[in-house]
């Protein structure tokens, strides 16, 4: 089985744009959804909440994800564009900070 590319990059062009169209259009579905996805999926997933993995997920996600400069967003851009980007930076940080917001209000 051939190695997985490590960078955006290293896609063809091809399939970069297949990608980047399908998440558009999944994020722009689920966008709509949010709130309800988030409170459903919270409740639907509660048991899994009390599972050591899943804290221990929403421990790193705390710490290397929610600020723009840390490891998790500095990655991504990394990934993407191979040098650091402080919007998608901010980007990722921003939405990991949403995300754990609503999951928490969720009542977890």
């Amino acid at each position: 089985m051939p190695e997985k590319p490590l960078f955006a990059y290293d896609y063809t062009k091809e399939n970069v744009e297949l990608v980047r169209q399908t998440c558009l259009s999944v994020s722009t579905k689920l966008g709509d959804l949010l709130d309800d996805l988030v409170v459903v999926g919270s409740l639907g997933l509660s048991p899994l909440l009390k599972e050591a993995e899943t804290k221990k997920a929403l421990e790193i996600l705390t710490r290397d994800f929610v600020d723009p400069d840390s490891i998790g967003p500095s990655r991504v851009a990394q990934f993407q564009y191979n040098e650091p980007n402080p919007d998608l930076q901010a980007d990722v940080a921003g939405y990991t900070r949403e995300l754990l917001d609503k999951r928490s209000k969720a009542g977890s």
